[in-house]
């Protein structure tokens, strides 16, 4: 990228840096703290390359403008973008948990695949994105796997939403503006039948649970010789990455067409392992992860020598004890704080704590049922001091804060 990369707790304008994210190509990603909204967030640091020609830049800005726009709950939401300390950065929803390629790594590891009913679930979520951005005029380029992510919530007939994160198109999040197309030209070229082919993949993996055939393989042929696969599914796999063109998709409305006419029933498909190993639910992985992220690097303290922590008492938990982040820490009843409650009477974004000399301060975010210290029931917005044995409650939950010496 030619610039260093951000340290942690860097004030960017309204953001602070908490880490860097895994990197993504061509960009420098970091999990951030919007200090205003008090939620996470995913900043993208766009590359020097792009930021250096003023041409592009301008091209990416009306482009990340029109993406700010788009409300669609499989997209992530981007926010906005920025410039700071010369260099151009695009805010974007920050979604927790494993991606699919991870959670598909997991499986094949347990010799499992998905159930039918889930990956036909999530191809149908991706192929609904794919035709939103469509429909605004853009297109994405990647939504490999890696790129897309859960929430916890129905979409679409489905207990739980697939998001398209893609922020692995060079200097664009999401999308890319779509290359017009000659009414001369083929129907099959450019944007469209890489998207036919990607999607072929998608369905092939997530069907099977395998890797990605090689460009030696014939994966309708592979699939073919699986035994269980619905006879519709193989030809939805035929229709995307078979060798025939004249039998394959041209437009991803006939890929839409198709997959409502695979049989409703085949959620039902006999569980029988064969080949394609036992089906599980991918939501038992994802949860599991969760789990681990929320117990590991998402409120693990900053340094070896942080060990503070807050003890947890709530419904359906029992009893946990997790290390506090001094950057701050929201809580809440969904996905995106950093101490998530399984209780009802705990809203979406209840409480956030913060450390300020020395000591801990707790915020009620205008939680709806309030949050109380002993028996004094906070004022929305305004700090008080967590002191050791002192409970704090929200709602049915009961959290007491446990200092190095005490833990």
């Amino acid at each position: 990228m030619g610039k260093k990369s951000l340290g942690k707790g860097k004030i960017l304008g309204k953001y602070k840096i908490l880490e860097p994210m895994d990197p993504f190509p061509r960009l420098q990603a970091y999990k951030a703290r919007d200090l205003e909204q008090q939620r996470a967030v995913c900043l993208l640091a766009l590359a020097d390359a792009a930021a250096r020609r003023p041409d592009s830049l301008q091209q990416i800005k009306t482009h990340v403008n029109k993406l700010c726009s788009l409300e669609y709950v499989g997209i992530a939401k981007v926010y906005e973008a920025f410039e700071s300390n010369e260099q151009y950065f695009v805010a974007m929803e920050f979604i927790p948990g494993a991606n699919l390629e991870t959670i598909l790594q997991r499986m094949q590891q347990n010799q499992a695949r998905p159930r039918y009913d889930e990956a036909l679930g999530i191809f149908r979520h991706v192929l609904t994105s794919l035709v939103r951005l469509e429909q605004w005029g853009l297109s994405s380029r990647s939504f490999d796997p890696c790129w897309i992510h859960f929430r916890p919530e129905p979409c679409l007939e489905m207990p739980f939403c697939s998001v398209l994160t893609d922020p692995g198109v060079g200097y664009l999040p999401i999308a890319r503006p779509r290359k017009s197309v000659k009414a001369t030209a083929p129907a099959l070229n450019g944007d469209p039948e890489r998207q036919i082919e990607k999607l072929g993949v998608l369905l092939y993996r997530l069907v099977t649970g395998k890797p990605a055939p090689d460009a030696s393989s014939d994966p309708v042929r592979l699939v073919q010789e699986s035994p269980g696969v619905p006879e519709r599914v193989i030809r939805m796999v035929e229709g995307l990455l078979g060798q025939d063109q004249k039998r394959r998709f041209e437009q991803l409305s006939e890929v839409a067409e198709a997959l409502a006419a695979v049989d409703s029933q085949i959620t039902q498909i006999s569980s029988s392992s064969g080949v394609l190993g036992r089906p599980e639910s991918l939501m038992g992985y994802y949860l599991d992860s969760l789990v681990n992220e929320r117990s590991g690097n998402t409120v693990a303290p900053a340094d070896s020598n942080e060990t503070d922590k807050i003890q947890i008492n709530g419904p359906g938990i029992g009893r946990q004890v997790v290390p506090i982040n001094r950057d701050g820490i929201t809580i809440g009843r969904v996905a995106g704080n950093d101490i998530v409650l399984n209780d009802l009477l705990v809203s979406r974004l209840h409480a956030r704590i913060d450390f300020e000399d020395g000591s801990y301060r707790v915020i009620d975010l205008n939680s709806t049922n309030g949050t109380f210290l002993g028996d004094q029931k906070l004022l929305p917005g305004v700090p008080e001091t967590w002191r050791p044995g002192t409970p704090l409650r929200l709602g049915d939950t009961v959290l007491r804060l446990l200092l190095s010496k005490d833990s």
